[in-house]
């Protein structure tokens, strides 16, 4: 559980906040949770466009102009994006992959999984499908530049998926509770500050 930076609320959530959809990685840099009935409304879009350009018009759209930004012809009328776990545009590649290998073919020959693939975005903590969790991939609302979406750098001991703490040897962690004890002997740090540093320690072990 973390608290959120922009909302305050309390969520289970890796990536977005489940209350107001904030980025948790960046908070205050636009990347925001994208609603979904608002990825519906941008699915029927695709389908429509898809028949109304006949089809060829749809993949012309979709690989000369919207795939390499993160979006579908859809996605792109109604400022939705497709990133990846490191806050950037997702790739033309997995763009291709996510749009027609896997939601246009595969999701198709086996219809059973395509339900079970979008009903599962509004239960998952992160409003995340089956597709995007096959390809690591989130889907935002956010009309600015792709070139704003710079990469968001992993904090040490971050991964990109369940956070992992890296355990700290026992001969590293014994010198660095000797050296809290002599910085509150000599009055760098206060006793309470030093308790709460000694069991972050104590953890590690």
């Amino acid at each position: 559980m973390k608290e959120c930076p922009t909302c305050g609320a309390v969520t289970d959530a890796q990536w977005f906040c489940r209350n107001c959809g904030e980025f948790l990685r960046a908070p205050g840099t636009d990347r925001l949770a994208a609603g979904l009935w608002r990825r519906f409304s941008a699915e029927l879009i695709d389908i429509v466009l898809f028949w109304l350009l006949l089809i060829v018009g749809w993949f012309i759209w979709f690989g000369f102009f919207s795939a390499r930004h993160g979006q579908t012809p859809g996605k792109q009328i109604l400022g939705l994006r497709v990133i990846r776990l490191d806050g950037t545009a997702a790739t033309a590649g997995t763009m291709w992959l996510r749009e027609v290998l896997i939601k246009g073919i595969l999701w198709n020959l086996t219809e059973p999984l395509s339900y079970v693939a979008y009903i599962w975005a509004f239960f998952d903590k992160d409003r995340q499908t089956v597709h995007d969790k096959m390809v690591d991939t989130y889907v935002i609302y956010h009309r600015g530049p792709v070139e704003a979406l710079t990469p968001v750098p992993l904090a040490p001991g971050e991964q990109f998926g369940p956070a992992v703490q890296p355990s700290a040897p026992v001969e590293d962690i014994d010198a660095s509770l000797r050296r809290l004890a002599k910085m509150r002997d000599d009055g760098l740090i206060t006793n309470e500050e030093y308790e709460e540093k000694r069991q972050a320690l104590v953890k590690r072990l």
